[in-house]
């Protein structure tokens, strides 16, 4: 999800032991653009980026029946939300994940675990700005004994949201070549990989896609104001959305 490419088998037999990752990423460009990332969350993704991402927490992560293991997390977020004092902002919430690994998804700990993350979710609506986006997304799934790690529908599907005020540009191409190589969020027969965060992000952050990456940008996630807006139109004949849009592609496609 940062990379945007499969992780060596090595980096998977260590991730909890994490060694720093070599490979080009979101925080690698983004210190290279002299831009600021900031992390709270699990400390693990701190072992994988040392040098780009800055983190001004400390949580304990392997206490899976702490159920205020968040909270460190909630209160930065807010805070740097509230301070306009961040050019990305990434955090890796794990309440939701430990309830499921100590209790099971059929505990009472699990719906409050999420009650507990929509209110952060609608807290984060409320404080962004018109220029701030939200994207919110899990890393994986759960099976109904609190296991992930299989290639089951349960542990491998999960539900991605973006938000922005201002709105996102949408364009329904008339041509049908167009339409089939770009990705889609509501295509229902696209599938949608955690790979095409990285690509999109990049786009959103006026950054270079990083070197290695395998995914395609998200089109739905264009924000309404980034482009001339006055030029679009339903269906973008010629509009400069519409060019800004294939020439992002096409720079995605000749980079992977």
């Amino acid at each position: 999800m940062m990379t945007g490419n499969f992780p060596q088998k090595a980096n998977i037999v260590t991730a909890f032991g994490a060694l720093s990752s070599k490979e080009d990423s979101i925080p690698h460009q983004l210190s290279l653009e002299n831009k600021t990332p900031y992390f709270s969350g699990d400390p693990v993704l701190l072992n994988y980026f040392p040098q780009h991402l800055i983190s001004e927490t400390h949580v304990e992560a392997f206490d899976i029946r702490n159920d205020h293991v968040d909270d460190v997390t909630h209160h930065y977020i807010k805070k740097k939300i509230r301070n306009k004092d961040f050019d990305f902002l990434l955090a890796h919430l794990l309440r939701i994940d430990h309830m499921g690994h100590a209790y099971g998804l059929t505990s009472q700990a699990i719906p409050d675990a999420i009650a507990d993350v929509d209110k952060l979710i609608i807290e984060i609506i409320t404080m962004i700005d018109d220029d701030t986006m939200l994207i919110f997304g899990g890393d994986h799934g759960m099976t109904v004994g609190g296991n992930h790690g299989g290639d089951s529908l349960q542990e491998t599907n999960m539900a991605i949201v973006a938000y922005y005020k201002r709105g996102l540009m949408k364009c329904k191409h008339k041509n049908e070549e167009i339409k089939k190589v770009m990705r889609s969020v509501n295509d229902a027969n696209n599938q949608i990989l955690q790979a095409d965060l990285v690509p999109t992000l990049s786009m959103l952050l006026g950054i270079p896609i990083p070197f290695s990456t395998m995914g395609q940008i998200l089109n739905d996630l264009y924000p309404v104001g980034s482009i001339d807006e006055e030029n679009h139109h339903q269906n973008c004949p010629d509009s400069n959305f519409e060019v800004q849009m294939l020439n992002d592609n096409h720079l995605n496609t000749l980079q992977s």
